[in-house]
């Protein structure tokens, strides 16, 4: 008689942390897992789920996880509890642990852990919360969830609706930063020698990175001043003028300095701040993640020549292989980009009552597109 053949992934245990203590106790194998994921990113590491838990959503924390026969983790699922209401209809909600400060979200997978593992811990997640849908927000194009949604939905007995949200607009720095220019708009390019020009008026335009905790705690709470003297601080968004977002990026940013994986980029003309950018970087990849400019200089274009030194410096960085601006394409962006990355957001819908309710409620009231119909189903 022939043995039969384990998948790699088989007896696994699945198990859900809901509190930051359990979190906190993930910390090594988390990271071991990102080492071993072949798609990981700096957002999807405990550093940034430990800090984003702690300070916008440790009360509603779901995170699942898969334990592998050899012990280690096998996958990770960071998720939230929400409710759902309109009228008299009300139904539980798991959304992906991700908001306006969040660029992007997967989930964090073992490399050749099957779909299947995370169907059984989509399945388990929908069991412990009792939820009729599952919203995962700002799913990229080239992730693990948009590659393996078929299997694992079916694995879950689960129907999918995906909405296409938005373009990230991308930098690779490739080849030299002049022949990088002559491919952008020569309108635009020409409008930023302009600015460079009205900001050497001011004195010489320098491009500053810490190089110590100190100066990196000094270049930081100037950045932060600079970007509230924009409309961020006017209508009450900035950093500054929210202290549930300032202790989350406080504690991130002083983490992930700490580890090497955060560049501070201040832009000086004489003896003015002109302008910051905050980026996480890991992998070669640097990820805009705040942008600062000196309202009282718009006049000079300080965003301009912060970006266009920024970039002319990673473009001398063989290390570096890709910037990232986050959040969305905005004009001033497209300016920039040389490529796209397209963003989604999943609806994932159990078997069950509150997930056919769910179901026909997004089919009806948005225009989201079908992409998987499991064998079960025979709606």
């Amino acid at each position: 008689m022939t043995p039969s053949r384990r998948r790699p992934d088989a007896g696994r245990t699945i198990n859900v942390v809901t509190d930051v203590a359990g979190l906190e106790a993930l910390r090594r194998d988390w990271n071991v897992l990102a080492t071993r994921a072949s798609y990981t990113d700096i957002v999807y590491g405990h550093s940034w789920y430990r800090a984003w838990a702690r300070n916008f959503g440790d009360q509603g924390l779901v995170c699942v996880t898969a334990t592998l026969d050899s012990g280690r983790l096998g996958a990770i699922l960071p998720l939230q509890r929400g409710d759902f209401r309109r009228g008299s209809l009300s139904f539980r909600v798991l959304r992906s642990m991700t908001n306006a400060h969040s660029p992007r979200y997967d989930f964090l997978a073992a490399a050749g852990a099957s779909p299947e593992l995370i169907g059984r811990c989509l399945k388990e997640a929908f069991r412990r919360t009792g939820s009729g849908l599952m919203v995962l927000e700002n799913v990229p194009e080239r992730s693990f969830i948009m590659r393996a949604l078929a299997r694992m939905s079916e694995a879950a007995h689960c129907r999918v609706l995906v909405r296409g949200r938005h373009r990230n607009c991308l930098v690779r720095p490739a080849g030299t930063f002049d022949a990088y220019l002559g491919r952008l708009s020569g309108k635009f390019v020409r409008s930023v020698r302009a600015d460079e020009r009205k900001a050497a008026a001011l004195g010489e335009v320098t491009l500053r990175e810490p190089e110590s905790a100190r100066e990196f705690k000094d270049a930081y709470a100037r950045g932060l001043a600079l970007e509230a003297t924009g409309w961020k601080g006017r209508g009450g968004s900035a950093i500054l003028a929210r202290p549930v977002v300032k202790a989350f990026y406080d504690e991130l940013s002083a983490d992930l300095y700490a580890r090497g994986q955060m560049r501070l980029f201040l832009l000086t003309a004489g003896e003015a701040d002109v302008g910051f950018l905050l980026c996480a970087v890991e992998h070669g990849v640097v990820r805009a993640l705040k942008i600062g400019i000196n309202d009282g200089l718009r006049a000079v274009g300080p965003g301009k020549v912060l970006i266009h030194r920024v970039l002319g410096r990673l473009f001398d960085e063989p290390e570096t292989k890709l910037f990232d601006f986050c959040g969305g394409s905005q004009r001033w962006k497209r300016d920039w980009a040389d490529t796209y990355e397209a963003y989604s957001t999943v609806y994932v819908f159990p078997d069950g009552i509150d997930g056919n309710v769910a179901f026909r409620m997004a089919r009806a009231y948005t225009r989201l597109r079908p992409v998987v119909f499991p064998a079960h189903d025979r709606d």
